[in-house]
C-alpha cells in the first residue's frame, strides 16, 4: 500500500510544508537540502506527527506506527532528534499520568473523602511534573547549544508550561547564548 506523509519545516513564525513524501510498503527516502540544522516534522495529520532535527548530511532512521506516531515513534541518526524524542517520551508519560489521575478524580468526586483524594492526586501530579521538568532541564543543560532544546524549553502539559523565560532566566540565557 502507498500512503503520504508531509514534511514540514518548523520556523519561528510558523510551519511551512516542504514536500509530500510517498510511503511505499512502509518505507520512504528523502534527501534534505538544508545545510544548517533545522527543526522539522513528519506529519500524517495535525495531531499525528513526529518532530525531528536534521540537516543535509544526516541519515535518519524513523520507525513507528503510522496511526499513532506521537506515542510510538523512534528516530536514530543524530543527537538533536534523540533530544526531541526523549523529551516527547517524558511529556507523553505526563499526559498518561494526567489522564489516569483525572479518571481517579472523576470516580471519587461524589465520595465523602473527595478533599483528601484530591489533595493526594494533586500531590502525585505535582511530584511527577517536577520529575519531568528536571529531566527536560537536564536535556537542556547537557546540550544548550543544540537547536533541539528550544522546543524542549517551551513544552507544556495542557496549559501548564515546564519553563518560562521569566522564572527560568538562567536556563534560558544558557540556551540562547549558544
Amino acid at each position: 500500500p502507498t500512503h503520504q506523509v508531509y514534511l514540514d519545516e518548523i520556523l519561528p513564525d510558523g510551519i511551512r510544508t516542504l514536500d509530500t513524501l510517498l510511503i511505499v510498503n512502509g518505507d520512504f527516502s528523502y534527501r534534505m537540502e538544508h545545510e544548517e540544522a533545522g527543526l522539522f516534522r513528519l506529519r500524517f495529520s495535525d495531531t499525528n506527527f513526529l518532530t525531528f532535527s536534521g540537516k543535509g548530511n544526516d541519515r535518519l532512521v524513523f520507525s513507528g506506527n503510522a496511526e499513532d506516531l506521537p506515542h510510538t515513534y523512534s528516530v536514530r541518526g543524530n543527537i538533536s532528534s534523540d533530544i526531541l524524542w526523549k523529551a516527547n517520551c517524558r511529556i507523553n508519560e505526563m499526559y498518561a499520568l494526567t489522564d489516569s489521575l483525572s479518571r481517579l478524580f472523576v470516580q471519587a468526586k461524589n465520595g465523602e473523602e473527595i478533599q483528601k483524594i484530591s489533595q493526594t492526586l494533586d500531590s502525585c501530579y505535582n511530584a511527577r511534573f517536577q520529575i519531568c521538568k528536571n529531566h527536560l532541564e537536564a536535556l537542556i543543560r547537557n546540550h544548550p547549544e543544540d537547536i533541539a532544546v528550544l522546543p524542549v524549553f517551551y513544552q507544556r502539559v495542557g496549559t501548564r508550561p515546564f519553563f518560562s523565560e521569566k522564572e527560568d532566566t538562567a536556563l534560558f540565557q544558557e540556551m540562547v547564548k549558544n
